[in-house]
């Protein structure tokens, strides 16, 4: 369905000029969108006939006749024009704007700009938006930011220029760019798409703003590889809880990662979590962490078992600077860091990170242990159960489990002949076959 497309003219009485004539305006409306412009012409306000949206004419005076047939003139022509860029935007198959509508029937130069300037001002909103604690989370920032440097490496690269025109923009530049992440930056796959789909909100506000005419990325798919996600087995968790850690700052890492393996919860939501966030539920006699999740902003909601309590207790008095939170989480890069060390003192071969303990906590103590993909998914703070099946694997160990409870009951009915397909009984039936 063709979207609805009008123009309309209208004087604005707030905006008299200093002879107590109207600047006429017109109106551009493109469905649910609207652009206002002035015309550069202006007339008497008791003169103006808005139904028509024409000039009235209350003088025999040559020089007034001729000034509204002159104005009537030029806005009808105008409308003409504006109807007509419409219409060869549509045959060049550029984007519909009412901005690039405005700017055709003006004959005005479109607007240029550069990748990395509209990037720039891509990540600057962005900022604007988190440090208020509106629809981005500063991680997100930080991955458009780092993009963007990839992006500004590239075009350094490949194209010895510090920036380029944004018409640059092809399906050659988005190929270069993947071949580039994947060869001198040694990104995998996954990695690399996921910088290319940050680049991609770029390029779709590059196109909607009218700089490009085609979209680059047009016949380009990508697929990310399947990956299974490390985690710790329950004897691996309890071996890192029973480490005699004689170190305190790994002590203190050791104690924040084996609560969050007892939790679920991320590293953003740790180093946030506060006395707020411990609750009681009615008629319920357990502790509950209740907090929306930073990256998401869905509400996670955690029984908190005496392990993870214990932790806590251990920390209400430990004197650090971060006032107001529960646990002396130190930077993110600091906790991986420490944890190496954790697991080299463990003697654990897995590479130990903050967010293994997630993985952990939903496979080896939730999972595992029967609590349902549901629950689960509400501890995690995810919105659908897909997303759990994604993040915690129901593991063979599970499946055997399952699947012996029904074991006996097939193994030993009373409604089966027990002598059914015994192998002496087919052997002996081949036999008999290949006599006759």
């Amino acid at each position: 369905m063709e979207t609805k497309f009008d123009v309309k003219f209208f004087v604005k009485k707030s905006k008299l000029l200093s002879n107590g004539n109207a600047p006429i305006f017109v109106r551009l409306i493109l469905g649910d969108e609207i652009l206002d412009f002035g015309t550069k012409r202006n007339c008497n306000p008791s003169q103006w006939e808005s139904t028509t949206s024409r000039v009235m004419c209350n003088s025999n005076i040559d020089d007034e006749v001729e000034n509204v047939n002159s104005t009537n003139d030029y806005l009808r022509d105008l409308k003409k024009k504006l109807k007509a860029a419409k219409t060869q935007l549509e045959e060049l198959q550029e984007p519909i704007t009412l901005e690039n509508i405005r700017s055709r029937a003006k004959g005005e130069k479109k607007a240029e700009t550069t990748i990395l300037v509209l990037f720039d001002k891509h990540n600057t909103e962005c900022r604007e938006l988190s440090s208020m604690g509106k629809k981005f989370a500063k991680a997100t920032v930080q991955r458009y930011e780092t993009t963007q440097r990839h992006i500004a490496d590239y075009i350094h690269s490949e194209y010895k220029k510090q920036d380029l025109n944004i018409k640059f923009l092809d399906n050659r530049f988005i190929k270069g760019f993947q071949h580039y992440l994947m060869t001198k930056r040694n990104c995998c796959n996954n990695t690399t798409i996921k910088y290319i789909k940050n680049f991609k909100k770029i390029v779709k506000i590059a196109f909607a703003q009218g700089y490009i005419s085609n979209d680059p990325f047009n016949g380009i798919n990508y697929k990310m590889d399947d990956v299974d996600v490390e985690f710790l087995e329950l004897d691996e968790i309890y071996s890192i809880m029973n480490k005699e850690i004689t170190i305190n700052r790994l002590e203190v890492v050791r104690d924040i990662f084996v609560f969050c393996c007892f939790t679920g919860l991320a590293y953003s939501d740790v180093k946030e979590l506060s006395r707020e966030h411990i609750v009681k539920k009615a008629n319920d006699d357990n502790l509950w962490i209740t907090k929306k999740r930073k990256k998401t902003k869905i509400v996670s909601n955690i029984p908190l078992l005496d392990i993870a309590k214990n932790i806590l207790d251990k920390y209400s008095f430990y004197p650090y600077s971060n006032k107001g939170k529960l646990l002396p989480v130190l930077t993110n890069q600091k906790m991986n860091g420490y944890l190496k060390e954790i697991g080299d003192l463990c003697e654990i071969k897995k590479h130990l990170t903050m967010h293994m303990a997630r993985h952990s906590f939903a496979t080896s103590v939730a999972l595992d242990n029967g609590i349902s993909l549901e629950a689960v998914a509400g501890m995690l703070g995810h919105s659908t159960t897909r997303l759990t099946r994604r993040y915690a694997r129901i593991r063979e160990k599970l499946i055997s489990s399952d699947f012996n409870k029904i074991k006996d009951k097939f193994n030993n009915a009373s409604q089966i002949n027990s002598n059914y397909c015994k192998p002496n009984q087919i052997a002996e039936k081949s036999n008999q076959n290949n006599l006759n």
